[in-house]
């Protein structure tokens, strides 16, 4: 026993097989084999500082300490432990007794927690915690390199941050730009919003609260559901991105959508690439597909080939805008509208909808009307005007049409069911009048009308058409879905 030393610094330097200097000691003990310290022990060796209330010290520079351990590592490390053993040849530091690891702004909590000074890396086996600015992280096995400042964690690892909460069995966390690294299947949810993220694997931004979620990404929430390849999610602006074979459903409006890829702000959603919009609305449920979709609260915007489907009624244009609440579609650049017995060509088409029919229609520019009269033969009612309005009847048949400027008419006629011929005539206006079977009942030119009367023998082989007018069959018109984008041809010029 060397006595107690009150208030004043001793410093031994210990010639071991490792450096260890005692700065200061109130009390040291022991033999030179192994020195005994007690009261505000202070011990140094190379860049590691070491305070507690108890240490032993042994030839080998081997040591251990108790009592309000603390030990400084650099410049900014600092580990806290109940007690403390240092193994020289492995130049191991094992603590025990509620670890607290500090490396700003990183800091981790185990019951036992290792240090290697070779390569600096500090890390728990028996479950800990590891935690920053951003939030926390537990799990069974955890690692910090404190010159990368990059964890690694396995084994049940959950991840806390404000309201969310994520678990997976491995993570990468480069705390450095706060930055998590899912290399296996994650499950992240928020317990405010309510929403879930399920990936085979993911990135995840803790500051920004991004998410990159890869392979098979899962979103949901109160609102909606989405699946795709690939997914981003920015939390705080409620807004993200998918990739490839998208899959969507709105779970408040019974809505369902397909594409390439899809783009969503709050309640917006943007659509790109074989895009497609499913209306769930009973009695009738409406299907609206284009090369790029764009839908708001009750609103559906199409472009680039855009078809909606309410069958037997199709409609087909360059774009569509379809409000959901009023039922209403506006058909601009090659607009088409269609049911079994009639088709509707005309550079913009104005259709209401009701239930599962049109209620009315208005159609401008270069319009072309085609009505069924007889299939068998090829014979189709024909019309071609500057403008036109149509009514249907509460039976989804159409009732009535009204075709203002420029008109010019194929109309054939029949008696006791039997085909007289075709009139071929010209007029300002054109107004007619259809029966149950949709078959013209009655027809009125004004406008100096005039025109032609052909027999119908020789046009049993030969049916005429008016210049630009083609019915369109049914291999080319809009299907659902469209898996494959057929060649959809327009009108063929052909002359009466």
């Amino acid at each position: 026993m060397y006595g107690q030393l009150i208030a004043v610094s001793l410093s031994v330097l210990c010639l071991w097989a490792q450096t260890v200097e005692i700065e200061n000691a109130e009390e040291l003990g022991g033999t030179p084999e192994r020195r005994v310290l007690r009261g505000n022990v202070r011990l140094r060796q190379d860049t590691i500082l070491l305070l507690c209330a108890e240490a032993e010290v042994t030839e080998q520079g081997s040591f251990s300490a108790r009592g309000g351990v603390i030990t400084y590592i650099g410049n900014s490390g600092q580990i806290k432990a109940a007690q403390l053993t240092y193994d020289p040849e492995t130049r191991r530091l094992t603590y025990d007794g509620g670890v607290q690891a500090d490396f700003p702004p990183a800091q981790l909590k185990a019951p036992r927690l290792h240090y290697d000074r070779t390569t600096e890396i500090v890390w728990y086996e028996g479950g800990g915690t590891f935690s920053d600015t951003t939030g926390e992280i537990r799990s069974d096995k955890g690692q910090y390199d404190t010159r990368t400042d990059v964890a690694t964690f396995s084994g049940k690892v959950r991840l806390y941050r404000t309201t969310t909460q994520a678990r997976t069995d491995s993570l990468i966390y480069e705390s450095w730009r706060y930055y998590a690294i899912f290399p296996q299947r994650v499950v992240a949810w928020d317990t405010v919003r309510r929403d879930t993220l399920i990936a085979e694997k993911a990135e995840w931004n803790r500051q920004t609260g991004e998410v990159f979620l890869r392979q098979k990404a899962h979103y949901r929430d109160t609102s909606r559901l989405i699946w795709a390849e690939e997914a981003y999610y920015h939390a705080e602006l409620d807004s993200g991105q998918a990739f490839c074979s998208v899959r969507f459903q709105d779970r408040k409006r019974e809505t369902f959508a397909w594409a390439d890829t899809a783009y969503w702000i709050k309640d917006s959603l943007r659509l790109h690439g074989n895009a497609a919009l499913l209306f769930i609305q009973p009695p009738e449920s409406t299907f609206l597909q284009s090369h790029i979709l764009h839908t708001a609260p009750n609103r559906a915007y199409a472009i680039q080939n855009a078809e909606l489907l309410q069958p037997p009624y199709l409609a087909r244009s360059e774009t569509l805008w379809y409000d959901t609440l009023l039922k209403v579609a506006y058909l601009h650049g090659k607009a088409w509208v269609t049911d079994s017995l009639m088709q509707l060509y005309a550079e913009r088409i104005f259709l209401l909808l009701k239930e599962k029919r049109p209620d009315s229609a208005y159609a401008a520019g270069a319009v072309k009307f085609l009505n069924q009269a007889d299939c068998f033969l090829g014979f189709y009612h024909q019309v071609t005007s500057d403008s036109a309005v149509a009514f249907w009847d509460t039976t989804g048949r159409l009732q009535k049409v009204h075709f203002i400027g420029q008109v010019q008419v194929l109309y054939y006629q029949s008696a006791d069911r039997q085909w007289k011929g075709v009139h071929h005539a010209y007029a300002q206006q054109l107004y007619a009048e259809l029966d149950s079977l949709q078959q013209p009942a009655y027809v009125r030119l004004e406008g100096k009308p005039h025109g032609t009367f052909y027999p119908i023998s020789p046009l049993i082989e030969a049916p005429l058409w008016l210049v630009g007018v083609k019915w369109l069959p049914p291999e080319h018109q809009p299907t659902w879905p469209f898996s494959q984008r057929r060649s959809q041809p327009y009108l063929k010029e052909t002359k009466p």
